[in-house]
């Protein structure tokens, strides 16, 4: 009995401090001359960063990914885990050549709106698609960049 509740107990530990975002990981820059300022979330494959100008709030998200193959193709997709997809067509996608072990990086900005933001908080990111490669998001990074959502759109 003694060995099950210390076991129970530690499970319950482990959920509550598992899968929470600390806020305190994301870096606050204010710009001397426009007051402006600037939070980014630690790197990741989708990297967020929030700029404060004059009480406005500019949420971004930088989706990029290194691939052997070249690719042309422009757009973005980000499928969501309800099955939902948003879709960018004319979405710029920006390829730079690396090394002949990592291939290209392609890299794009999305500057999202209210209703985006709200989707990105609501849903889970499940896989994402720039210059027609695929890149699957496994949870513990959809609900790491969710939480970083919450604490940049504060």
């Amino acid at each position: 009995m003694r060995l099950s509740l210390l076991t129970v107990l530690l499970l319950c530990l482990f959920g509550t401090v598992y899968g929470q975002t600390d806020c305190a990981d994301i870096l606050r820059d204010t710009d001397k001359v426009t007051k402006a300022i600037t939070c980014t979330a630690p790197d990741m494959s989708m990297a967020l960063k929030a700029v404060i100008s004059g009480g406005d709030t500019t949420i971004t998200v930088n989706f990029n990914v290194k691939e052997i193959i070249s690719s042309d193709e422009a757009g973005l997709y980000i499928k969501l885990d309800d099955g939902h997809t948003l879709r960018y067509f004319g979405q710029r996608i920006t390829k730079t050549w690396l090394n002949a072990r990592d291939g290209y990086n392609y890299e794009t900005i999305l500057t999202c709106g209210p209703t985006v933001v709200r989707q990105l908080k609501a849903r889970k990111i499940k896989v994402f698609q720039i210059a027609g490669i695929d890149v699957t998001v496994n949870n513990a990074i959809a609900e790491e960049f969710q939480g970083y959502l919450n604490c940049i759109s504060k």
